[in-house]
């Protein structure tokens, strides 16, 4: 019994000390940036959602640009930001943040591309390491939509 208890303890900091080297990897590394004029596809695995394609479970709805009435990227950074956000990039049609998280220490990136042509918003946001986020990505841009549509 003694022994079960140990070989327990031991995994759990074995697991510990593992996911924090993860999330210290996580910080290395880029965003996937804008391809072919169009936010990165996702890998197919649940950590990433992205309105550019519609992939199934990874697919998020854009958001019509004319919603915001005259705002600009600056005013979407200033929003980012005061969601907890790093700034990484910006252009007049482009913002690249990083958002990490305070157990571990995961990088999320955050992608939006404006799109002046078909008058959209478009939305990228994937978790740099892992295969799931547990709805995190997805929940960062329901609440970039929600806060953008409040401006």
């Amino acid at each position: 019994m003694k022994a079960a208890f140990i070989i327990l303890i031991l995994l759990a900091i074995a697991v510990v000390v593992a996911l924090h080297f993860l999330g210290k990897s996580s910080r290395s590394g880029a965003p996937a940036g804008v391809i072919d004029g169009k936010l990165a596809i996702c890998p197919g695995t649940s950590n990433c959602v992205c309105s550019e394609y519609n992939q199934g479970p990874n697919y998020i709805e854009p958001m019509g640009y004319l919603e915001l009435a005259g705002r600009d990227i600056s005013d979407i950074a200033l929003i980012v930001q005061s969601m907890g956000g790093t700034l990484q990039e910006q252009t007049e049609d482009y913002l690249s943040s990083t958002f990490e998280s305070s157990l571990f220490g995961f990088t999320d990136d955050l992608e939006v591309r404006i799109d002046r042509q078909q008058e959209m918003m478009h939305f990228r946001s994937s978790s740099r390491v892992g295969r799931n986020d547990l709805g995190v990505n997805r929940q960062r841009v329901e609440k970039l939509k929600l806060l953008l549509s409040d401006m």
